[in-house]
């Protein structure tokens, strides 16, 4: 009987990585159709919403977080991430741009080793410039104009991830996971609909499709998935997490091969196959070495009562 929860944590963990996975493409199919500005305002506010209806219902707290370190995690980490990520879909293909965003645990390293002052082990420092050189790989099949723009904006949602990562590990909140969650996603929609509102048109082509999968992001991969997220964090192993958050790209490039018939590049597929290699053996070599939880984390899921970083 024991053996039961953990199995349905794992299954919930599994059902997060696919949502988040497949969440790629219905992003990319409403950043096309809708002014990328207004839809990522959209999406926060959407997950914001839901999570404190979700508050509301439980009759959990409301109140802020202490202290005002929250409102600079939640635009670094929500914000940026969201942000970048939202306008890079616009110009880069779903492949590409997912591949790019997991430079997130590279900067993380550079992000903790100048703000935290914590060092890497050989082993974990191999595997991570092993994991750059599959970016490099990635890197090297753009073509475009486009896809350069959507590359470099990728890349800066990568950086915007690791940094807010960074900021919540120092911050060490020790309140409930959701209400952090919820107030993190609400502070980060202030400077995107400020950005919407001095540089978004609300222009929109809007049909049955577009709509769902707007609804699906914001509800859905801005809502809902983080309760999953971080039930999984509270229930399991922070090394497994992390090692599962390493199958989204995989998810988000096959999803969009199926459904869109965006076929990635070869550059791509090696690239992004590297990419991966790299990170788990990071993790793996972590774990061996320091019997810790590996600083790779996963976006914006602090364990509850633990330092947050440690995904």
């Amino acid at each position: 009987m024991g053996r039961v929860p953990n199995v349905r944590n794992l299954a919930l963990l599994a059902l997060t990585v696919l949502v988040w996975g497949y969440n790629w493409v219905p992003l990319k199919i409403v950043a096309v159709a809708i002014d990328p500005w207004w839809f990522g305002a959209w999406r926060i506010v959407g997950g914001a919403l839901t999570l404190f209806v979700v508050l509301a219902i439980a009759r959990r707290g409301l109140a802020p977080p202490p202290g005002r370190a929250f409102i600079a995690i939640g635009i670094a980490q929500v914000g940026g991430l969201i942000g970048f990520s939202t306008i890079a879909l616009r110009f880069g293909g779903v492949a590409d741009v997912t591949a790019l965003i997991f430079t997130m645990p590279l900067f993380t390293a550079i992000f903790a080793r100048s703000l935290l002052g914590e060092r890497l082990s050989r082993a974990r420092l191999a595997w991570l410039l092993v994991a750059a050189a599959g970016i490099a790989v990635v890197a090297s099949g753009i073509r475009t104009r486009d896809d350069a723009i959507g590359a470099g904006l990728a890349a800066c949602g990568g950086a915007s991830w690791a940094l807010g990562n960074v900021l919540q590990r120092r911050a060490a909140y020790r309140i409930d996971l959701l209400r952090l969650i919820a107030w993190q996603q609400l502070v980060a929609a202030i400077p995107l609909l400020v950005l919407a509102l001095a540089f978004g048109r609300p222009v929109a082509h809007l049909d049955g499709g577009v709509t769902a999968a707007a609804v699906f992001s914001a509800v859905v991969g801005s809502g809902l998935a983080w309760l999953g997220w971080g039930a999984a964090l509270k229930a399991l192993p922070a090394n497994t997490v992390a090692l599962a958050s390493f199958a989204i790209p995989v998810i988000a490039a096959i999803s969009a091969w199926l459904q869109l018939g965006a076929v990635p590049s070869r550059a791509t597929d090696i690239g992004l196959a590297i990419v991966v290699v790299g990170l788990c053996g990071s993790v793996l070599a972590d774990r061996s070495e320091l019997g810790s939880p590996s600083p790779l984390s996963s976006p914006s899921a602090p364990r509850e009562c633990e330092s947050p970083l440690a995904e």
